[in-house]
């Protein structure tokens, strides 16, 4: 009996955690992120006003998971309403790899700058994506 006691505190302690954002985690990319994806191509200036080629969002990875938020608007260059997406995420060679659950590629952003407060993304030298804690 004292065997299942045991057993049954040490679950609570280490699940008494899961859920939380503030959680450290084993990887520094892993939890809540706030997202700004920016157009950087200077022919969408002649298209887009400063602020429709701008759109904020939120990101959170935890495991190989990047659940994504992005709050498009009226006139936004990216989208014109508020969508959210599951894909999995993979880093390696100096890469950020979005996948599907088919396990294909979706977004695949250059790593420019990456510190434990601040994750700054490239794709294909025309969307940048800043994120920061």
């Amino acid at each position: 009996m004292n065997k299942i006691a045991a057993l049954f505190l040490f679950a609570v302690i280490m699940f008494s955690g899961c859920g939380k954002e503030d959680v450290q985690y084993a990887d520094p990319i892993s939890g809540k992120w706030k997202a700004r994806w920016e157009l950087m191509n200077p022919v969408m200036h002649d298209f887009f006003q400063d602020e429709q080629r701008i759109m904020d969002g939120e990101v959170f990875f935890y495991m190989n998971q990047a659940k994504i938020r992005a709050f498009g608007f009226e006139g936004c260059a990216f989208k014109t309403d508020t969508s959210e997406n599951i894909l999995h995420f993979k880093k390696e060679n100096g890469m950020l790899k979005l996948i599907d659950s088919d396990d294909d590629v979706i977004f695949s952003y250059l790593i420019a700058n990456e510190s434990d407060d601040l994750l700054k993304l490239l794709l294909m030298e025309d969307i940048s994506l800043t994120l920061t804690r």
